[in-house]
């Protein structure tokens, strides 16, 4: 709380906020995944897929989510089976809402 206070952005709270935890790969998944969208790298963006792939078939709720920026930020139909298999939708709100940030 101090910290917004004193006019800090929430992107150093959540880098602060890391760098406290000795181990944060979902941030360095969507710090990636943001370059690669801002890049317009989708060689990048499937190494990351495969690199952070173990780590996210453990939610299903990741997989939609991926397979939404495969086609609307790249152009990519999606594969038709990928890390967990599964087409459930549900919990799309927070990324999706990050992503919101590059549109327009």
């Amino acid at each position: 709380y101090q910290r917004r206070v004193q006019g800090e952005a929430s992107s150093d709270i959540l880098t602060a906020e890391c760098k406290a935890s000795t181990d944060c790969p979902l941030m360095h998944f969507l710090k990636f995944v943001f370059l690669a969208i801002d890049k317009k790298c989708y060689a990048l963006f499937q190494k990351l897929c495969s690199v952070y792939g173990p780590g996210l078939s453990l939610d299903p709720t990741f997989d939609p989510l991926l397979n939404k920026i495969r086609q609307e930020r790249f152009g990519v139909t999606p594969p038709g089976a990928s890390f967990g298999g599964s087409s459930g939708g549900g919990g799309a709100g927070g990324i999706l809402g990050l992503l919101s940030m590059f549109e327009g």
